[in-house]
């Protein structure tokens, strides 16, 4: 009888060691994921901001393809649009793991983690074709459509109000993201109450010792 009560305790022991590793486990690679997404998002976000950023620096722009036939005011006006552009190449690996991060936000977080994501890489495009538009119809003096043609600036150039789209919707989406992210982050750094915690931990001595002395 008393080799059937230890047998049992060591499997209730084993067990329950094996719960609370389950625990530690998936709690600490949820843990990594949300600050990944959460420090990815930023970095994106600051890129972003410095990719729509009106001012520009001496040279930018002008490694732009020349086209046949500008003049120089269009020269200007076309190197002008394409500096979002130069931009964008120049801060690519901010956004290269993005889509791994986005799918396992979705896996772990649900809908609103991927979405968020979809929010950075759908501005960067909007800013791309915006911009390409720009350049296409720099050469038309006569271009009819003056508020299209403020729409395409306003994408490319950010103002970082209530009145840029935009960056609206990156704020929008980055506070969607901690809503789901950030108590995550606060339950797995500490996900069982102390004293829980201080009771288990002769459990897992007593199983460890256990299985060494069955080995």
């Amino acid at each position: 009888m008393s080799a059937w009560l230890q047998g049992g305790t060591l499997l209730v022991s084993v067990m329950t060691a094996l719960w609370w590793w389950r625990v530690q486990h998936v709690g600490k690679r949820r843990f990594e994921i949300a600050e990944e997404a959460l420090v990815s998002f930023a970095l994106a976000k600051d890129a972003l901001e410095y990719i729509r950023s009106p001012g520009s620096f001496s040279g930018e722009g002008e490694k732009r393809p020349r086209q046949d036939g500008e003049t120089e005011g269009q020269r200007n006006r076309r190197d002008a649009y394409f500096v979002p552009i130069e931009r964008i190449n120049k801060t690519v690996e901010k956004f290269a793991g993005l889509r791994k991060t986005q799918i396992l936000c979705k896996h772990h977080f649900g809908q609103d983690a991927y979405d968020a994501f979809g929010v950075l890489l759908d501005v960067r495009h909007i800013v791309s074709v915006s911009a390409a538009m720009l350049i296409e119809i720099a050469g038309e003096l006569d271009f009819a459509d003056k508020d299209l043609r403020r729409e395409w600036e306003a994408d490319i150039w950010g103002r970082k109000n209530e009145k840029d789209l935009l960056y609206t919707r990156l704020v929008e989406a980055e506070s969607k993201l901690e809503m789901v992210c950030k108590p995550v982050l606060r339950h797995w750094a500490n996900p069982l109450p102390m004293w829980l915690v201080k009771r288990l931990e002769p459990v897992t001595e007593r199983v460890a010792r256990s299985i060494t002395t069955y080995l």
